[in-house]
């Protein structure tokens, strides 16, 4: 009986370390939209009970593009394969 080849071996390690790389890239940039996008609805919602018109410009200038930045950012991870 001859023993398995090594190439099909490392063929299929490095295809799954190459796997695993991505995925955690893609995790990674998911879990910073997540940090974005939570970061920016608890800004809007301290900033809402307030009457003040700075409040207003801190919600509308800081917490809208926090969310929006992580919608972008999630939707263009999803779009790409791998680090830029």
């Amino acid at each position: 009986m001859s023993e398995p080849s090594t190439n099909a071996g490392l063929t299929n390690a490095g295809l799954t370390n190459a796997r695993l790389t991505t995925r955690t890239f893609i995790e990674q940039r998911i879990r910073w939209t997540g940090i974005l996008i939570v970061a920016g609805l608890i800004l809007q919602m301290l900033t809402l009970p307030w009457t003040h018109p700075l409040a207003f410009v801190c919600f509308l200038l800081v917490g809208c593009p926090l969310i929006a930045a992580g919608i972008l950012i999630y939707l263009c991870s999803l779009a790409t394969n791998g680090p830029p």
